[in-house]
Parts: C-alpha cells; structure tokens; sequence
C-alpha cells in the first residue's frame, strides 16, 4: 500500500499569519516540502478525496473509485502535456502552496522571489503581483493610511490596464481586463493544464475597478460604476 497523502496536508495550514514577505518565505519553504513529499507518491498511494499531488511529473487528483469490490481514494492522472510538469507553487498574498503545471523555469523563479532573492519585474508578467506602489503601515493613523489606498488602487488600475485574459496569472488572483472582472483558474487548454484568466461580466451596467480599503490597509477589486470609483478615491483622500 502506498503512503497516505495525508500527510502532507496538515502542513497547509501550520503558517502564521505574519506580514507579507515572511509568509511568502515560509511559503517557499512548504513548497519545497511538499515536493519532496510527493517524491514517495504513486498513483497507488492512499490519499484525501479532492486533494492534489503532483506523481512523476504529472498533475494527480484524489477520486473514489471502486477497487476489488470497495470503495476507496486513488489518484486519477492528469498529464500535464507538452514540455510542463506539476510543481507546488508558493502563493503569494496568503500562506499556503498551488499546485499546478508549468515549467522548471517558472517554478525556481517563483521560488526565489518568494524567498526575496530577487523581484518580478515587468507589467505583463503578473505571476507574482508587484508590492503596492506606496506601503502601508496602519500605524500611521486612518486619514493618512486610506490616502495610501487611494494611491495604490489608481496605480493598480493602471497596471490593469495592459492586462490580457491570455496572459500568465496565478491562481485565484484577480484583476479588471477591459473593465471586466477576471479570476485566474487552472483550466485544460489544447490537451494541458495552463493557468489562464476567466472573465466574469459584471452586468446591470456596471463595470470592474479597484477601490481602496475604509477601515484597514488595501485595496478591493469589485464590481460598480466609474463614478463610484471616483467617489470612493475622492472619500480615502479626504477621509470622509
């Protein structure tokens, strides 16, 4: 019989929830875990239904299935295709790990940026999102931390703007592409799994912004109108 993944997801929720850069490192850290963990994995192995692996390279989903007249948890496999294979990802803004197919490339990257070693750079390349324009620290009082906001929800949504819904994302990350809301998902595109935004129409004639945060530093990307948006911005710069 082989080794239960079990194991394996209790390490998922053993982060704190420290400040950014030191969720991203332990982040790292748990990834490179995971991996290792997976290494002793078959597609025999027991595991938890609905929970992922990666097996040989391929992309590994827990199911039920029957197996000599009882029920029991395998893992169905899901080649990865062309020259991608599964690797477990550090998120970014929250602790815990995503396990999907991409390159080595890619993984090592996102690796070491998790780790600080070096920053993403570029607008089009929104695998790891760039720190706000402006840090925000709560401590500096509730007028001066919505200015903040206020600040680094227009310049996200400047960054929105060279978005695509073809372009590299990261799971469950979010953004406006075209006025649209979008979510990045892990989808099956030409025989493989690619990670790939899904547009969401907003309807009822509203359109996607960023709007800063009232009560705590960030920003929130919703559905509304321009004019909202507006609003909202002109209120965290004057504190209304």
């Amino acid at each position: 019989m082989g080794k239960s993944l079990s194991i394996t997801i209790s390490a998922l929720v053993t982060l704190s929830s420290s400040q950014t850069p030191e969720i991203q490192s332990q982040n790292a850290d748990l990834a490179e875990e995971l991996e290792k963990k997976f290494e002793s994995l078959t597609k025999d192995s027991e595991c938890e239904e609905g929970s992922n692996a990666c097996i040989k390279g391929d992309f590994a989903k827990c199911h039920k299935v029957f197996e000599n007249g009882k029920l029991v948890n395998r893992f169905s496999i899901q080649p990865c295709g062309g020259d991608l294979k599964c690797y477990v990802l550090p998120l970014v803004l929250k602790p815990g790990t995503s396990i999907t197919c991409t390159n080595l490339e890619d993984r090592n990257r996102r690796i070491d940026v998790a780790r600080g070693k070096f920053s993403a750079t570029g607008k089009s390349d929104p695998f790891v999102p760039p720190p706000p324009k402006t840090a925000c620290n709560e401590g500096v009082g509730k007028a001066e931390f919505r200015k903040i906001n206020a600040d680094n929800a227009e310049d996200l949504t400047e960054k929105f703007s060279t978005f695509t819904a073809d372009q590299p994302c990261q799971v469950n990350e979010t953004a406006c592409i075209g006025q649209v809301f979008a979510k990045c998902a892990t989808v099956l595109k030409d025989g493989k799994f690619v990670n790939q935004f899904q547009l969401q129409a907003c309807g009822g004639g509203t359109i996607c912004i960023v709007a800063p945060l009232v009560n705590k530093c960030g920003t929130t990307i919703t559905c509304s109108t321009e004019q909202d948006r507006i609003d909202r911005l002109d209120q965290a710069r004057k504190n209304l």
